[in-house]
């Protein structure tokens, strides 16, 4: 396979890009309830677990040049990794075993610790200063736009903050105005704002587009029990986060977990990725061994048991094959799973979609 499989839609050659990613460390995120099925375990794993598959994804499908992490606790948020070229294995693409005195990314053996479970509300003034902090490390990793110097520069510089959320923004109504200036600071330097919800984080009204409250589960420090109906955000902060980010957040429902999420919406996250098939050449190009150090987050087989958006896409379309590509092509038709029994004559639905990449079954023809 070539170096072109790698090579981003979207992105020309003269940009750079520089993404920061902010992972919800907070005690919600230890709660194991993703089915990710890393290595072809059936264990459950740890919704932080499941931001930094999620992350590795969309730096294999976007090839950012630089990368860095942020950890965003209960109440504030710290730099864990400074942005760095060095993210992915330094043979690029990966076809060679690593040795033991060979640099293999930050994010081959990354694998952050959740803060301890805590009975106390997360501070919701948290997003604003992670947020800020997040444009602090652009400026000293060099970042500067359009808006920042008017001299000419030979490579565009793009920059894009990823904050992950992996429990509901509580309070968020109530430091609204701290929070759309953070947001506003972030736009006014030319960043890219990207933030990306487990589906415990809506408000009760979504739970009618099956954005429903998470499930009990157990905590990574012990057999802690979580209640959802005590953790569920308020109309008015989801009005908070949708009206300062210009968002509308009935759109592209977030599915079981993060990394769920990005396959059943692969043509918005994921653009430069085809399918399954290629997003695990792409995750073994940029990160060939997670045992470099001891540790790290495996691919997530449980894409290959979900359907995709650009593969739902091609099944009701009629296509009836998949495009070739690699030392093995593969041919095949894309079988929309609700077209065997209602047919698809207007497109699929994002909730169709959404029911598909939950891992839940097509309707009867009886309804």
């Amino acid at each position: 396979m070539g170096a072109d499989l790698l090579a981003p839609k979207g992105q020309s050659d003269c940009e750079r890009l520089t993404n920061i990613f902010v992972l919800d460390t907070g005690p919600l995120s230890a709660l194991r309830d993703q089915d990710l099925r890393l290595g072809g375990r059936d264990a459950l794993e740890s919704r932080l677990v499941g931001q930094v598959a999620a992350m590795k994804l969309l730096c294999c499908a976007e090839l950012p040049d630089k990368v860095g992490a942020l950890r965003m606790g209960a109440s504030d948020a710290c730099v864990d990794v400074r942005p760095t070229e060095r993210w992915h294995s330094a043979d690029g693409l990966g076809r060679r075993a690593l040795n033991e005195d060979e640099d293999p990314g930050f994010l081959c053996c990354y694998r952050p610790d959740p803060e301890p479970a805590d009975t106390s509300v997360p501070n919701p003034r948290r997003l604003a200063r992670a947020l800020r902090l997040a444009l602090a490390e652009l400026t000293d990793s060099g970042y500067e736009s359009w808006k920042d110097s008017d001299l000419y520069v030979e490579k565009e510089q793009r920059a894009r903050i990823t904050m992950f959320l992996c429990g509901p923004a509580l309070g968020l109504k109530g430091v609204e105005e701290d929070f759309r200036a953070a947001v506003a600071e972030v736009d006014s330097r030319d960043v890219e704002l990207e933030i990306l919800l487990h589906r415990s984080a809506y408000s009760p009204s979504f739970d009618q587009y099956g954005s429903s409250a998470q499930p009990k589960g157990e905590l990574a420090s012990g057999g802690v029990q979580i209640s959802p109906l005590e953790l569920r955000c308020s109309e008015a902060d989801m009005a908070t986060l949708s009206y300062a980010m210009d968002a509308n957040f009935r759109h592209k429902i977030a599915a079981e977990g993060h990394v769920t999420t990005l396959s059943a919406y692969s043509k918005t996250y994921l653009p430069g990725v085809r399918d399954e098939r290629h997003a695990k050449y792409c995750w073994h190009a940029c990160f060939p061994s997670v045992a470099v150090g001891g540790c790290g987050v495996e691919y997530p087989e449980v894409l290959s048991t979900v359907l995709w958006e650009n593969e739902w896409e091609s099944s009701c379309s009629g296509e009836d094959e998949r495009e070739d590509w690699g030392e093995n092509p593969s041919k095949g038709s894309y079988l929309c799973k609700f077209s065997r029994t209602e047919g698809c004559t207007e497109g699929c639905t994002e909730s169709c979609m959404k029911r598909t990449a939950a891992g839940k079954s097509a309707p009867s023809a009886e309804g």
